[in-house]
């Protein structure tokens, strides 16, 4: 593994998964805050394919916050450059094409996580609190 601080790793070959040519990923003590950035060698279109995976998007639920949340990793990861096409596949789930540095695609991504992290946590405190009642 090589560090590239805030909790961000690149995972050293040959550990990677099976498909995967690079894989970053941001080990949080909070699983909640985990994010993971892989470059997978399986894709036949130009450019690179990179497939973003965001733990905290599963928590995010309900507008506006879940659309604010969704938007703004789409707009971060869009702004890396070298990115061409940002495209949301599953819920936890971001595909990225283009040529761009998966270290840039991770930072982006915790940015985003990191700054909405304090208001998806309120709000699945209190969606457990009404479920609850």
């Amino acid at each position: 593994m090589i560090s590239a601080g805030r909790g961000i790793y690149k995972v050293a070959l040959p550990e990677t998964p099976p498909g995967a040519t690079e894989v970053w990923y941001r080990d949080a003590e909070d699983d909640f805050l985990g994010v993971g950035a892989g470059e997978t060698s399986e894709d036949s279109t130009p450019g690179r394919a990179w497939f973003v995976s965001v733990n905290a998007a599963e928590f995010a639920r309900g507008d506006p916050l879940q659309g604010e949340f969704f938007g703004a990793i789409a707009r971060a990861l869009g702004a890396v450059n070298g990115v061409i096409a940002v495209r949301h596949t599953d819920r936890e789930i971001w595909e990225v094409k283009g040529s761009p540095s998966g270290l840039e695609l991770i930072t982006a991504a915790v940015g985003v996580v990191d700054s909405f992290a304090e208001r998806i946590r309120s709000d699945l405190c209190r969606r457990v609190r009404e479920q609850d009642s």
